[in-house]
């Protein structure tokens, strides 16, 4: 469970009693909708959760794939120089 917080309380590890739920409902969902989060609401010593059916989507750059492009010394790449695509087409016998 990650504990909810709000500005003027913050419920860790602990369950949310049904009256807190219901003051922050929508501040609650969004959370859930927004992170994954989980939160717990407790009535009469019995527990509930607030939880998302559908994970929240990813932004662009958490989908990002990790890959390992460089291949030689990357120390080279300090020292490698700009490209120049004229100067090869002119000097590309064909």
């Amino acid at each position: 469970m990650v504990p909810y917080q709000n500005k003027k309380r913050s419920h860790q590890g602990r369950a949310l009693s049904v009256s807190a739920a219901r003051r922050d409902l929508f501040r609650l969902v969004d959370r859930v909708l927004s992170d994954g989060s989980v939160v717990e609401i407790e009535r009469h010593g019995k527990r509930v959760q607030l939880v998302a059916v559908e994970q929240p989507v990813a932004s662009k750059f958490q989908r990002l794939v990790r890959r390992s492009t460089v291949v030689g010394d990357p120390a080279d790449l300090a020292e490698a120089s700009v490209w120049d695509e004229a100067a090869w087409r002119s000097s590309k016998s064909i």
